[in-house]
Parts: structure tokens; sequence; C-alpha cells
């Protein structure tokens, strides 16, 4: 058999063994991965590092992998959509908006929120920020 043949093979046994055994996701730090490098190249095998990082034998493969094809441990961009409001300040400047006055509509709590942070957040967005916070804020007690 051919090398080629034998990691396309090895690639569809450690697809079938992660799916087949979830385990608890946990995201290996680039020291760690530096580390897994550096045992492989010393020549100790896949299965002996991954029982020391007790990972998957196939987590250990791919990581070897994706070092030798890019030369790079740096994990890919996660995709999706970022948040709009991502800074604590601004989320919590809109729930001081809306607190200090109730009567006042939303629509003009997110002009007033758009106008000083120099955003587009739309009524709908800042409802659905608003009722977050209030939640985190203060928790239901049964």
């Amino acid at each position: 058999m051919t090398s080629i043949y034998l990691l396309k093979l090895l690639d569809v046994v450690c697809l079938v063994n992660e799916l087949a055994m979830p385990k608890e996701f946990r995201v290996l730090s680039i020291d760690q991965k530096q580390v897994i490098i550096d045992l492989a190249r010393k020549g100790v095998s896949q299965s002996e590092v991954a029982e020391l990082f007790n990972v998957n034998r196939c987590t250990v493969y791919r990581i070897i992998r994706r070092f030798e094809t890019t030369n790079n441990l740096e994990n890919l961009p996660k995709s999706g959509r970022p948040n709009l409001l991502s800074d604590r300040d601004e989320r919590r400047s809109l729930l001081r908006a809306k607190k200090r006055d109730r009567s006042t509509p939303l629509a003009e709590v997110t002009a007033k929120f758009n106008q000083h942070w120099n955003r587009a957040v739309s009524k709908r967005t800042a409802k659905r920020y608003i009722d977050i916070l209030e939640d985190n804020l203060w928790p239901v007690i049964a």
C-alpha cells in the first residue's frame, strides 16, 4: 500500500472514532501543540503522546499533519458573525439608558444610544441586549 493511501485511511479512521466517541471539547494551547510536535520529532509514538495529553490519538495526528502542511500551530479563526455590542460598557450603557426612565419608548432609547456611541443598533437588538443583561444581573431565585 502507498503512504498516501494509508494517510487517507487514517483520516477516515480518525473521523469515525471522533464521531463515535464524543469527548469533552478542549482547546490545546500553542505551547501544548509545540510539545506534541517536539515529541513526534523525537520519535515518541502518537499513542503515547495522546495518553500523555489525555486526548484522542487522532487529535495528535491532526496537529502533526497540520503543522507539516502549513507549518503553523495557530487555530483557524472561528466562523460566525461577531457581536454588535462587544464592549461591556456599551452593553451596560444601553441598559442604564433604559433603566433611567422606564416609560421612555425603546425606539427613543435606541436612537440616543446610536447617537452617543455612533452605532447602528436596531430596536430588536437593543431589546435583546437589555433582556439578556437584566436576566444576568438579577437572576430569579425560586
